[in-house]
């Protein structure tokens, strides 16, 4: 609120407005006495602050932006992106005469990179990231009596786009998909005919989550729905989950 018995014109408010001003235009004393000696308004106080910043200012970083300027926007950036997180997963194999369900859930791991084009778009990024988990299943099988169990090394790329929503507030909201190719490694089963050294498979993933800047870093946290389709010598096995992560991109 302006001070009602503000003039512009007050000895004491001069010599108040000289004493502010100097500590902050020191550099030039004949501006600060400018800004302290006549009446001030929004465009004058611009005006002499964007002439003294020209000038005097050499640092980026303790520089006034006054406008928008997309030529000092930088035209890629890249973030190192690191996720820990766990996997809700189910995995059906149809081959010959047999058809296993199984159902798992397990850790896993992935570091990728985080690629977007902030002179074009805020919101918008390209990611590929690498992930790596075991995988232990227990499940049904036709024609064989009791519980099977399927174990194996999983691990794999993910390559998509993920859009930030309100990129400016606290905390922005996105969503994201893509496609994922997986290779499993070294299946051990307890029924004997799929013992194998593995398989590989594509197929695709989408989801939602959060991102919170803190500083140079940030916090995400998503779920991410997928599905991938692999084969193993003759046996066709459909992955299907629910991917709950937590990372930090830096």
């Amino acid at each position: 609120m302006r001070d009602p018995e503000y003039n512009g014109n007050s000895k004491d408010i001069r010599e108040r407005n000289y004493s502010e001003a100097s500590k902050l235009l020191t550099a030039d004393l004949t501006t600060a006495m400018e800004v302290a000696s006549k009446p001030l308004s929004v465009s004058r106080l611009s005006k002499v602050i964007r002439q003294y910043d020209e000038e005097y200012c050499q640092s980026d970083g303790e520089c006034v932006q006054f406008h928008y300027d997309a030529t000092k926007v930088n035209t890629m950036a890249l973030h190192l992106l690191a996720n820990v997180g766990y996997d809700f997963c189910r995995m059906e194999i149809a081959g010959y005469d047999k058809h296993y369900r199984l159902t798992s859930s397990q850790p896993f791991v992935s570091v990728g990179l985080d690629i977007s084009f902030p002179r074009y778009s805020k919101g918008f990024s390209f990611q590929a990231l690498g992930f790596i988990g075991p995988w232990s299943g227990t499940g049904k099988a036709r024609l064989i009596q009791g519980d099977v169990t399927e174990k194996f090394t999983c691990y794999g790329l993910q390559v998509g786009v993920t859009y930030r929503f309100f990129v400016d507030k606290r905390i922005s909201p996105f969503i994201q998909g893509g496609f994922k190719a997986m290779h499993f490694h070294e299946m051990k089963a307890s029924y004997g005919d799929l013992n194998d050294h593995g398989g590989e498979g594509v197929g695709f993933y989408c989801g939602a989550g959060i991102h919170i800047p803190l500083r140079h870093l940030g916090l995400r946290f998503s779920a991410n729905y997928y599905y991938t389709q692999n084969s193993m010598d003759e046996h066709s096995i459909d992955f299907r989950g629910l991917s709950i992560k937590a990372g930090i991109t830096y």
